[in-house]
C-alpha cells in the first residue's frame, strides 16, 4: 500500500492507462504483477507498507 503525503505521482500500466494520485490518496502496488511506469509529476513524500 502506498499513501501520498505530498506531491503528485502518475502510474501508467502496460496498456497506457494512467492514474494520477496526490496528497491524501492511497493505492495498492501489486509488485509481482504490475507492468508499467511510475512518474513523479512533482516531488513526492509517501508512506509505503506491506501486509503479509
Amino acid at each position: 500500500m502506498c499513501h501520498i503525503l505530498e506531491g503528485t505521482v502518475r502510474l501508467t500500466d502496460a496498456d497506457g492507462v494512467a492514474k494520477t494520485f496526490g496528497p491524501g490518496d492511497s493505492f495498492v502496488v501489486a509488485a509481482a504483477g504490475f507492468k508499467g511506469t511510475r512518474e513523479n509529476i512533482t516531488p513526492v513524500r509517501k508512506v509505503y507498507f506491506t501486509l503479509g
